[in-house]
C-alpha cells in the first residue's frame, strides 16, 4: 500500500501539470454568453474557504423570488477529483442556463487527497442545504464533467436512496428532490489502488463497493433518469456506452449520444462540450439536457 500512494502521488502531480497547461491556453478561447448574469463567489459554508463557494449563473430575467419552478442545475467540475476548480465549466454552465431557462450552480469543492471522498459528498450537501436554505430551491438536476460526472450521479443517488445515505452518513437539513443526472463524458468507475480511488478512504476501507462502481447501482428503483454523452475520441468512451447498454438492457429510459468526429477541427475528446460549448455536438447535448429539466 506504501507504494501504491507513492505511484498515486506520482501521477496525480503529472496529471494535475498537464491540466493546468491544456486548460490555461483553452480557457483563453472561452466565449460567455453575454445576457446571463453571474453572481461569483458566494460561500456556502461560514467559513467563506475557496474551496466552499459557488457561482449562480441566471438566464436573463430570472429572478429566485419569482421562480415558480424552483428548479436549479448544480454543476460539479472535472479533474480526477485531485484537479480543477468552477470556472473550468464557467462557459459550458451559463449557456446550459441561458438555453434551459434555469439557474445554474456551479461549485467548487476540497480536491482529494486535502480530504476523503465523505467529506466531499458532506461538502456538496452542504451547497445544496445552502441554495435550499438561502434561495428556495426544491429540485435539482446534477451535472458534472469526467470525475464531475461521477459526483452528478452519486450525488443523485445519495439524493433519492435512504439506504445508500445511511450507508455514507449523510443527511440533508432540507428535502430537496433530485430529478435526473447529466454527465458529459463522466466516469462511472474508478480502482482502490490508484487515484482518485486510493484517496476515497483511510485504513478502514469501509465505503462500500458500489462507490467505486457506480453501475452496481442501476438495478436500484431509486436509479435516476441520466441524459449523458462520450465522443469516440474519449478515454471514457467505452464505460458510457456499457453504461447505456446496460440501462437499456434492465428497460431504464435514459438518453445516451456517442458523437462522431467528423472533422479534423472537432475532435470528439475528452469533455469536449465542456470546452467548447459552441460546437454543433455541445449544443445537441446542452439543449438535450435543457429541454428534458424544462418538462
Amino acid at each position: 500500500m506504501f507504494l501504491d500512494n507513492i505511484l498515486a502521488s506520482h501521477y496525480r502531480k503529472k496529471f494535475i501539470a498537464n491540466c493546468v497547461n491544456t486548460d490555461t491556453e483553452r480557457m483563453k478561447g472561452d466565449i460567455y454568453p453575454d445576457d446571463v448574469e453571474v453572481i461569483k463567489d458566494v460561500p456556502y459554508r461560514a467559513d467563506k474557504a475557496e474551496q466552499h463557494l459557488l457561482d449562480f449563473y441566471l438566464p436573463e430575467g430570472y429572478s429566485f423570488e419569482q421562480d415558480e419552478k424552483k428548479t436549479a442545475f448544480l454543476l460539479m467540475h472535472g479533474g480526477a477529483l485531485v484537479y480543477g476548480f468552477k470556472e473550468l465549466d464557467k462557459a459550458f454552465g451559463m449557456k446550459l442556463a441561458k438555453v434551459s431557462g434555469l439557474p445554474v450552480i456551479n461549485m467548487n469543492y476540497t480536491l482529494l487527497p486535502g480530504g476523503d471522498l465523505k467529506n466531499l459528498i458532506g461538502e456538496i450537501k452542504s451547497a445544496i442545504d445552502f441554495v435550499a436554505g438561502e434561495k428556495g430551491i426544491e429540485k435539482i438536476h446534477t451535472i458534472g464533467d469526467s470525475s464531475g460526472g461521477y459526483l452528478a450521479l452519486l450525488v443523485a443517488m445519495i439524493m433519492r436512496d435512504a439506504e445508500i445515505r445511511k450507508d455514507l452518513g449523510i443527511s440533508f437539513e432540507k428535502d430537496v428532490e433530485c430529478l435526473s443526472s447529466n454527465m458529459v463524458c463522466g466516469s462511472t468507475k474508478v480502482f482502490r489502488r490508484t487515484f482518485p480511488g486510493i484517496y476515497f478512504e483511510g485504513k478502514k476501507k469501509e465505503l462500500p463497493d458500489y462507490i467505486y462502481d457506480l453501475t452496481l447501482l442501476t438495478e436500484r428503483d431509486t436509479f435516476p433518469y441520466c441524459n449523458f454523452m462520450s465522443g469516440d475520441k474519449d478515454f471514457l468512451d467505452k464505460d458510457n456506452t456499457l453504461l447505456s447498454e446496460k440501462l437499456r438492457e434492465l428497460g431504464k429510459p435514459h438518453y445516451f449520444e456517442l458523437f462522431k468526429t467528423t472533422s479534423e477541427e472537432r475532435q470528439m475528446y475528452h469533455v469536449f462540450s465542456i470546452a467548447h460549448p459552441e460546437w454543433p455536438e455541445s449544443d445537441k447535448f446542452i439543449q438535450t439536457v435543457a429541454e428534458y429539466a424544462k418538462g
